[in-house]
């Protein structure tokens, strides 16, 4: 900078001092008046580029760190797939003939068997979103297991309250209805 500081002096030329910064290499270019910088003409997307790389690396490493899914939730999506059954009709002991009492138990066993297949699709579609939630925090797998436990029981004790109702029926039938 001073020896073109010096040649301005003997020429009487002074030409525009321009410092330009490109990915943190700085120059000093001598300018004609008017002309532009050869570096920046060269490659005047660099710096917006380098910007936008940050800003995408910024934006990945935020979401990686910061977005999960809810694990419940993904859950009771899955569940989605498993099919609750509906429970029979109890039938009156007391006005309910020997054929619709065999009825009603051969419609109990069939959901029994769909009770038990709906439990095993909920264990198995809550262990499949626990397997597939790496980045899931400690408490939220805990509260998925909760949830599971929670819908498998739930499932159960519907089918226990239902099936109690059924063999009291059963019971008052046998007593009306004594065997020969």
């Amino acid at each position: 900078m001073a020896a073109l500081a010096v040649a301005a002096a003997r020429t009487g030329y002074a030409p525009e001092l321009h410092v330009a910064s490109i990915a943190g290499l700085t120059q000093e270019i001598a300018l004609e008046p008017g002309s532009r910088p050869r570096v920046l003409d060269q490659r005047p997307w660099l710096p917006i580029a380098l910007a936008g790389l940050v800003g995408v690396g910024l934006v990945l490493w935020y979401w990686w760190h910061h977005s999960t899914l809810d694990p419940v939730q993904t859950a009771s999506t899955a569940l989605r797939n498993c099919h609750d059954v509906t429970a029979p009709a109890v039938p009156d002991a007391t006005t309910a003939s020997l054929e619709q009492m065999l009825a009603a138990r051969k419609a109990f066993q069939t959901y029994d068997a769909g009770v038990n297949a709906y439990v095993l699709c909920v264990d198995a579609a809550v262990d499949a979103v626990a397997k597939q939630a790496t980045r899931a925090r400690a408490a939220d797998l805990q509260r998925l297991r909760t949830y599971g436990i929670d819908m498998h029981n739930a499932a159960i004790d519907r089918e226990t309250a239902v099936v109690a109702k059924f063999n009291q029926q059963l019971r008052l039938y046998k007593v009306q209805h004594p065997a020969p």
